[in-house]
């Protein structure tokens, strides 16, 4: 099951953690975006402390230039599994947000990230 939660620490937030097995955290290669997932880990390791959350995994997601070494190694520090592959930016994707079609070889790479397969 997939669940698109809001990108705010919230409730909300804290259930869909609770309910996961698993989350899959998408992240844009720019520090705001970085910054902004400091909160969501420290919800996530305060959950997983209370035995209430299961593995985080980050992916690089609408990836325009590669994230940098610094943004790698800023990430590294979290308690997650990086994905190794990097999502490309690509305009079909902002149309599958606005209700369009989802990309014929997007089953492919979310079958992948499900079963954790990114080599």
């Amino acid at each position: 099951m997939i669940v698109d939660g809001p990108p705010t620490v919230s409730e909300m937030t804290a259930s869909i953690i609770r309910a996961a097995g698993e989350i899959v955290v998408p992240v844009r290669p720019s520090w705001p975006d970085i910054w902004a997932l400091e909160h969501l880990f420290a919800l996530h390791a305060r959950l997983q402390t209370e035995e209430q959350a299961g593995g985080a995994c980050v992916v690089w997601n609408q990836v325009v230039q590669p994230p940098t070494e610094a943004m790698v190694d800023q990430v590294k520090d979290w308690p997650c599994f990086v994905w190794p592959r990097q999502i490309p930016w690509d305009a079909v994707w902002g149309t599958l947000m606005a209700g369009g079609q989802l990309p014929r070889d997007a089953g492919d790479e979310l079958r992948a990230l499900a079963g954790r397969n990114g080599a």
